[in-house]
């Protein structure tokens, strides 16, 4: 080695980093008989026949009668059905009465003290006057859409339904039963709800035979631990869905509600693609 030359520290020299390489190479050979190239077929899957239980299509479970199922409110009534809206109407004096005898809600009271029992006609005009809300832009406090001045006398809100009583239902609206919920889940309060909502789904449609799995963000600022932020979204804040809908036409069949990693929702080995869809399909 010529004076003053001091080897690299670290790196083998000669023959034995030559040797290394070639044993390097020599493994990564032999395992290269392990995978296809571009030269070879590709063998398909085979694909099991579709035999759905019922025809593609939708079913309302009724006959289709001539100038019926022509209006919004028609289609929205397939999915909330008078039985979701009396279960509604239940869970709500429910809980209103039990959180007025405590003494909680003592402002949305009646003059004797006592809860003015919801209605379903009530729960109906609640629902509408939300829709209302996200087609009709107010800026400002929610208290303007039943404003009695000029600029505002447009609004439809205040013949729908009186101010003080969609706060007293918007503070004490409860779709689940009370008793039965479970503190530790973050769905407690609309757990059963989304149960019968889904069926609606599934009943309502056969699916066609291709099917797709995605995920689906539901706008929502809302405050929960089930909230989401996902950035390269368009919807960025909301609530992830997991849905199973069919790929001809993006009908919803099934789907779930993602409620966080650190919730109770453990990964298997095959990963969460693998969990979601599994348990979609």
């Amino acid at each position: 080695m010529p004076a003053g030359r001091v080897p690299a520290r670290g790196r083998p020299r000669g023959r034995a980093r030559g040797h290394a390489r070639g044993s390097a190479h020599g493994r990564g050979a032999s395992d290269v008989g392990q995978f296809k190239s571009y030269d070879d077929p590709d063998v398909g899957n085979v694909i099991p026949p579709f035999a759905p239980s019922r025809p593609v299509g939708y079913h309302f479970g009724q006959p289709l009668l001539r100038n019926t199922m022509t209006k919004a409110v028609e289609f929205f009534s397939l999915f909330f059905t008078a039985e979701m809206i009396s279960s509604i109407v239940t869970h709500t004096n429910s809980y209103a009465n039990e959180h007025i005898f405590l003494g909680t809600h003592q402002s949305y009271a009646s003059s004797d003290g006592s809860w003015q029992d919801a209605t379903a006609d009530e729960i109906k005009r609640l629902i509408a006057i939300l829709i209302y809300f996200g087609l009709v832009k107010v800026v400002g406090d929610v208290d303007k859409y039943w404003s009695k001045k000029t600029l505002y006398h447009g609004l439809w809100t205040r013949t729908i339904l009186s101010r003080k009583r969609f706060k007293a239902l918007m503070a004490l609206l409860h779709v689940v039963d009370p008793a039965s919920e479970d503190k530790a889940d973050k769905l407690r309060e609309v757990e059963s709800f989304i149960t019968y909502f889904k069926s609606r789904c599934l009943a309502l449609y056969q699916p066609r035979q291709n099917l797709a799995v995605d995920e689906r963000m539901v706008k929502s600022r809302h405050r929960s631990g089930i909230r989401q932020y996902i950035k390269d979204k368009p919807t960025k804040w909301g609530i992830k869905l997991w849905v199973l809908a069919d790929s001809s036409n993006g009908y919803t069949v099934d789907f779930n509600v993602y409620i966080g990693k650190a919730a109770g929702q453990n990964v298997s080995a095959n990963g969460l693609g693998y969990d979601v869809v599994m348990k979609l399909t």
